[in-house]
């Protein structure tokens, strides 16, 4: 996230909160079954049960880094972090309207990801990551951003 965020021209203070949430995000994968996470991983949805417990992903996160009452930006980019940009899922919020930290750590997420060997799964190629990446601009991310992400 640091890179990106520097790539990005993001203040240091921004940068800074760029690390400090793929750090928390990182603590929370925990959290996210294994079953769960390669079925969503493979196109699958999750239940109403499982959706309430991603839903409630970023109060456990907060319990879990003890920052419960946490405010400001660091506190809307973790509750916006699994925000869709076209905003299927939370109809309420989607686009730019997402904080810029919570559109880049869906883009640097899903590419840590694809790109790891998990169970069941080996890792995707650079090029297979670049394609689902570009296939999903402007649905899953920030058009935008996944142009800058991928330029090297």
């Amino acid at each position: 996230m640091k890179a990106f965020a520097t790539k990005m021209g993001l203040e240091d203070e921004d940068i800074q909160l760029a690390e400090t949430l793929g750090a928390v995000h990182d603590l929370g994968k925990l959290k996210v079954s294994e079953e769960l996470f390669r079925k969503l991983q493979a196109g699958g949805t999750a239940s109403d049960e499982e959706r309430e417990s991603l839903k409630a992903g970023p109060e456990v996160l907060l319990e879990m880094v003890g920052a419960k009452n946490l405010e400001g930006k660091l506190r809307t980019s973790i509750d916006c972090m699994n925000c869709r940009f076209d905003g299927k899922g939370d109809p309420d919020i989607k686009g730019e309207s997402i904080p810029i930290l919570s559109r880049m750590l869906m883009i640097v997420n899903y590419q840590d990801m694809l790109t790891r060997q998990r169970t069941g799964r080996n890792p995707l190629s650079d090029e297979q990551v670049e394609q689902i990446l570009r296939n999903n601009a402007g649905l899953i991310f920030d058009p935008t951003l996944v142009e800058v992400f991928l330029d090297a």
